[in-house]
């Protein structure tokens, strides 16, 4: 019986499958702002806009603070694809987060809520307004452009979800609607990871700082 049991664990460790995914690199954020002369402003507008969201919270004393070390180089990037046919979005391989979301086709469309007084304000518009695609105005890049987008007619084996969805990122925030489809690790052509069924988000607005991620199309 102990042999029996031994080798039935051989068997399944011998057909476990392993998938391999390739990683990406691309310069940082960091490094892109360093470079650019564009990090010290930000870094300003970041630590305003965690001051501001303290103040807006239900009995918020502003923020206690605490030296910590802010480290921003540390982002991998890998293929996945979405759908049948295969539609290929590199995304960030995000282990502080479950949620797993793409630009939707009509990323960048929806203006609704933008009449709200956390929408005025440019510098803060980016943090605070409830729609991300309000900030985009003002001859700003939309931060949807330039980025692969997912076309749900196109997919033979997605199945329509619907129920809204928003993450606030320390960073901005994006948000939309959920579907439902095979998701797969890996570029096509290589030994993929399928999972079929997987509940993702379609993000119908993303914060302007992901108009500065161009190589990057989903969490």
């Amino acid at each position: 019986m102990h042999i029996s049991l031994a080798l039935l664990a051989l068997v399944g460790c011998a057909m476990a499958g392993v998938h391999q995914i390739s990683l990406v690199k691309v310069e940082s954020l960091r490094k892109r702002m360093f470079r650019e002369g564009t990090w010290t402003r930000h870094v300003q507008m970041k630590h305003a806009a965690r001051s501001m969201r303290f103040m807006a919270a239900p009995g918020g004393r502003g923020p206690y603070h605490e030296q910590v070390s802010d480290y921003e180089d540390a982002e991998y990037l890998g293929n996945i694809t979405i759908g049948t046919p295969e539609q290929q979005f590199r995304v960030i391989l995000d282990t502080g987060s479950a949620n797993l979301w793409v630009p939707d086709k009509t990323c960048g469309q929806n203006k609704d809520g933008c009449d709200s007084g956390l929408c005025s304000i440019p510098q803060l518009c980016p943090y605070l307004c409830p729609n991300p695609n309000c900030c985009s105005g003002g001859g700003g890049a939309n931060p949807c452009d330039g980025k692969s987008k997912f076309d749900s007619d196109l997919s033979k084996t997605f199945v329509k979800d619907g129920r809204r969805w928003s993450i606030q990122y320390g960073t901005g925030s994006a948000a939309g609607f959920l579907g439902q489809d095979t998701v797969r690790f890996g570029s096509p052509g290589t030994n993929q990871l399928v999972v079929p069924g997987t509940v993702f988000g379609q993000a119908t607005s993303l914060a302007p700082f992901f108009a500065g991620v161009s190589t990057t199309w989903g969490i």
